[in-house]
């Protein structure tokens, strides 16, 4: 994706782009992929996490 279009997407109510500096070295999130979650009302998320139910306890 260029740099224009990023920048673009950024005048979405609901799209954030964080940066992490080079200098903060590798970021864990480079080794697998991501979930995205997404809630009806995001200020009110009520669904557990990923794996939440799995495990002792569930």
């Amino acid at each position: 994706m260029s740099l224009h279009r990023l920048i673009g997407a950024t005048r979405e109510p609901h799209i954030t782009i964080q940066l992490i500096p080079h200098a903060a070295g590798a970021h864990a999130g480079m080794q697998g992929a991501f979930i995205i979650l997404d809630f009806p009302n995001p200020a009110d998320p009520t669904c557990p996490p990923p794996g939440a139910s799995e495990g002792a306890g569930a």
